[in-house]
């Protein structure tokens, strides 16, 4: 079974525009510039329509540059009273991945070296938005520490308990 595919490819058509994005330097959400821009948009079939935005986008604060997409499809909307078509859900993609205020320690390169490792790892889950990941991480953080500095779990659970 073969598909219909009518697809437009725009470039630039979102150049010099600006977009409020947490910054990866910055660690706050800071004004971003679009520098150069590549949208595509297409049916599939006649039924099915999806959009998405390529943009390479610049911090207006630090100057540091960037990757951002944003997509979505016509099966992620609905009608309104007024049968207009919304589109409730927007995907966003920031690369590198970062969330606003959630910056690596500045001491984190000193820690001992597996211990530096599941940070490392830990805060990419938090960035990414993989709060399973993040939780696995944190604990076997938790967990490293408690080895490093020779205490058992049991202690651990101990000293959780005394702080309740």
């Amino acid at each position: 079974m073969s598909q219909h595919v009518n697809e437009t490819i725009e470039q630039n058509k979102s150049q010099g525009e600006e977009y409020r994005l947490a910054c990866s330097r910055c660690h706050v959400e800071t004004r971003h510039l679009v520098l150069q821009s590549v949208e595509v948009s297409g049916t599939v079939d006649d039924w099915f329509d999806y959009w998405e935005k390529h943009q390479l986008v610049q911090c207006r604060g630090c100057n540091s540059m960037s990757y951002r997409k944003f997509y979505g499809d016509s099966e992620n909307t609905f009608w309104d009273e007024e049968h207009e078509m919304e589109v409730p859900i927007k995907h966003e993609e920031l690369y590198p991945s970062r969330v606003a205020g959630r910056h690596k320690l500045w001491r984190a390169p000193l820690l001992p070296s597996e211990i530096s490792r599941i940070y490392n790892e830990t805060h990419a889950a938090l960035c990414n938005k993989q709060p399973v990941l993040a939780g696995i991480g944190i604990r076997a953080l938790v967990e490293t520490v408690c080895k490093e500095k020779g205490t058992t779990k049991y202690e651990l659970v101990s000293k959780v308990v005394e702080i309740r």
